[in-house]
Parts: structure tokens; C-alpha cells; sequence
């Protein structure tokens, strides 16, 4: 029986398109992790504290783009309405970050004097301006099972990044060159998954549509800024209470643990969302349920493999592969890899939220766990004035107890039989 199970599974649909997810993001992190012993000893600490800096902002500034519509390109039924949607994300991006640019230009001697990006400050709007097509490609290409198109887009992104991150060190740039390659990275792949529509869009059809899906921008943009915030928070805390060099080893721990964890799981979630609301959109509610728990225990089974790996050997792997000097970076990811472990379980399960309608659920999760991060990293660090690895096991406690919540509550929407309003 187990056999037969097994046997169908392979012959499934959902299983080539998770594989080949999966397989194109394998093959994407092996190149960054592959090149990383080199960036490892071209680029200084400071460096990789630079690029984590940058992509935190970054992060937090990307929430608003396309008005959060592209989320919800996947689910009409009908594909003129999704269409409508993608015409929509882009437009909104473009708009978005043209605002973006003007308040930069005003706000920057404040901005600058938090954080000193300096000149780099007035990349970020094109930075989030890419990652807004990106993202609203990915949507687009779930929608239409091009999942193969989704896998080269990561592909050419790691490449990208890496080359230019490797050969721009010989210039006069080369102090950026961390964040130069991961722009253009991303830039790459955007214009691998960008699909072009007629400019002459019917305005009065997209605010029809705009305003049936109102609830994306209305119930998600807040609560997924604290959410992208939060996740950010442990880099931003850092960035502004310790120096860069803390930073440094903390950002080249980002890169090899936490980014690579973030990727797999959002190709997880690609096909997994797709799947999911195929299932209950035709109200097949106990097969929902069941395709959610066996989803999950996939993604324990990844996380589990590597928990055991990072702890036992993280601090030996790192000075091994990226020389002695950074060794305490191999320190923070034996902590680290259980918050890494735990968001990379229930983070893209997470999406079967919009799936159920049950967004207020959402926003009310991510308004929770924004407010007590804050406090734990404000009450560890400025209030008790722990040292940063103190600071890191406090932070672990806390990413456990707040996604286990998150996922019994993600379990509950998909046990609940109501498909129809926003919950």
C-alpha cells in the first residue's frame, strides 16, 4: 500500500512541479554556497554587513509594492481576471517606488544618519522596484504552472549575483560590489519572469477588479510590513546596538543559512499554494487537510537535517570553508539554524491563509508577533544589555513559541469547511 502510495505520488503532477522547484533552487543555492569561501576572503566584514543592512531596508520597503494584489493573481478562476491583477502589480510598482524615490530624496539626511548607506540609499527604491516585478512574476507563473521558467529565474539569479559579486571587487566599486550583485541578480531574474501586456489597459475594468480583491491591500499591507519587519528585526536591532563587525559575521550567517532556508521554502510554497487551492476550491476539505500535514512533514524533514548538521558541526564547517577568522559566524549559525528551522517549516505553509479567506487571522498573527519580537529584542538588548549571543538564544525561544501558533492556526483555517468571505 505505502509502495503504491509512493508510486503515485512520483506520477503525480504536484510531484514533478515540487521537484523541479526543488531541484532549480538546489541548483541555484549550490552556486552561492560554492562561491561563498571566495566572498569569504575578497570582501571585509563591513562588507557583508553593508549588504545586510541594505537588504533588510530593502525587505521592509518591498511590502507595499503592487498593493499586495499580485498575492492574489493566482486565484481567479477565470484568467482574464488574473490578467487584470498582473496588469495591476506592475502598475502599482512602478508607481510605488517613483514615491519611494521622492521621499528618499527628502528624508535622507535623516535616514543616513541611523543607518550610513549613504549613496546607497538612493538605490533602494530600484532595488525594490525589481523585487516588486520579481515577486509578481513568481505569482503569475504559479498561476500557470510554469514552474520551469520559475526554477531558471532562480538559477540566473545566484549566477548573476555571484559573477558580478566575484569580478566587481577589482573596481573602484568594490566595497558595494556585495550588494551590486545581488541587485542585478535579482534584476536578472525579474526580466526572465516579466511578461509584457498592451499599454492600452482598461482603467475602468482594472478598478473593478482592484476593488473586488480590495482586501490585499487593505487587510495585508500593515500587518506583512510588521511581518517583514520582524523578520528583518534580529539584522536592524543588531545593525544599530552592535558594531559592524558583530554584523559582519552575523550577515555571512544570513547568507549561508538563513537566505538559502528563505529560498527553499518560498519554492515549497509556489507549487504548494497552487496545489492547495486547487484542493479546496473544489471543497475536497479532508484531502486539503491531509495535504497539508503531509506538506509539513516534508518541510520538518528538511529543517530536521539541517538543525542537526549546523549544530554539531557549524562552528568547524565555517572555519574549515571560510577560514578561522570566521568561525564565530559558524558560532551564531548553530544557534540561529533552529529559528531558521522552525520559520522554514511553517513560513510557506503560511500562504494557506489567502487560500481559506482567513486574512484577519493573518494580520492579527503578524500584529501579535511584531509587537512581542520588538519587546524581546528591546527588553534583551537595551533594558538588560545582554551580550549578542545571549541576545540570539533569547530570540530563538521566542521564533518557536510564536510559529508554533502560527501553524495550529493555519491547521484550524484549513479544518474549517467555509470558503467564502474574508475571516
Amino acid at each position: 500500500m505505502i509502495k503504491k502510495n509512493i508510486s503515485r505520488l512520483r506520477k503525480s503532477e504536484y510531484f514533478g512541479n515540487l521537484s523541479v522547484q526543488l531541484i532549480g533552487t538546489l541548483i541555484a543555492q549550490l552556486i552561492p554556497i560554492l562561491i561563498s569561501p571566495i566572498l569569504s576572503r575578497l570582501y571585509k566584514k563591513e562588507s557583508f554587513a553593508v549588504l545586510a543592512l541594505f537588504m533588510a531596508i530593502v525587505g521592509v520597503l518591498s511590502v507595499p509594492n503592487a498593493g499586495r494584489y499580485h498575492i492574489a493573481i493566482v486565484k481567479p478562476e477565470e484568467d482574464k481576471e488574473a490578467e487584470s491583477l498582473y496588469q495591476i502589480s506592475i502598475l502599482s510598482t512602478f508607481l510605488y517606488n517613483i514615491l519611494l524615490l521622492v521621499l528618499i530624496i527628502i528624508l535622507y539626511p535623516f535616514l543616513n544618519s541611523y543607518y550610513a548607506l549613504n549613496n546607497l540609499w538612493y538605490i533602494i527604491p530600484f532595488a525594490v522596484f525589481v523585487f516588486g516585478i520579481y515577486n509578481t512574476g513568481l505569482f503569475y507563473s504559479v498561476r500557470y504552472k510554469k514552474f520551469r521558467k520559475n526554477a531558471k529565474a532562480k538559477i540566473y539569479q545566484t549566477v548573476v549575483t555571484s559573477l558580478v559579486s566575484v569580478l566587481i571587487v577589482y573596481t573602484a566599486f568594490s566595497f558595494y560590489g556585495l550588494v551590486v550583485g545581488k541587485v542585478l541578480g535579482v534584476l536578472v531574474s525579474a526580466i526572465v519572469l516579466f511578461r509584457l501586456f498592451d499599454l492600452k489597459v482598461n482603467f475602468q475594468e482594472l478598478k473593478q477588479v482592484a476593488n473586488k480583491y480590495i482586501e490585499y491591500p487593505k487587510l495585508t499591507i500593515i500587518p506583512t510590513l510588521m511581518n517583514i519587519f520582524s523578520l528583518q528585526a534580529l539584522v536592524l536591532y543588531v545593525g544599530m546596538y552592535f558594531d559592524d563587525i558583530t554584523l559582519g559575521y552575523l550577515a555571512l550567517t544570513n547568507m549561508i543559512l538563513v537566505a538559502p532556508s528563505a529560498l527553499i521554502g518560498m519554492s515549497y510554497r509556489d507549487v504548494f499554494y497552487q496545489k492547495i487551492t486547487e484542493i479546496y476550491n473544489l471543497k475536497q476539505f479532508n484531502k486539503a487537510k491531509k495535504f497539508f500535514l503531509y506538506s509539513a512533514l516534508g518541510l520538518f524533514v528538511i529543517a530536521f537535517i539541517l538543525c542537526i548538521i549546523l549544530y554539531f558541526l557549524g562552528e568547524f564547517l565555517f572555519s574549515f570553508v571560510y577560514g578561522n577568522q570566521w568561525v564565530l559566524s559558524g558560532k551564531y549559525a548553530s544557534i540561529l539554524v533552529f529559528a531558521a528551522a522552525i520559520k522554514l517549516i511553517v513560513s510557506p505553509l503560511s500562504i494557506v491563509l489567502n487560500t481559506t479567506n482567513k486574512l484577519k487571522w493573518l494580520s492579527s498573527w503578524q500584529i501579535s508577533y511584531f509587537i512581542t519580537l520588538n519587546l524581546t529584542l528591546y527588553l534583551s538588548i537595551i533594558e538588560m544589555g545582554l551580550d549578542v549571543v545571549s541576545v540570539f538564544k533569547i530570540y530563538i525561544l521566542h521564533e518557536i513559541v510564536s510559529y508554533t501558533i502560527y501553524f495550529l492556526l493555519q491547521y484550524k483555517s484549513i479544518s474549517t469547511r467555509k470558503n467564502e468571505g474574508y475571516i
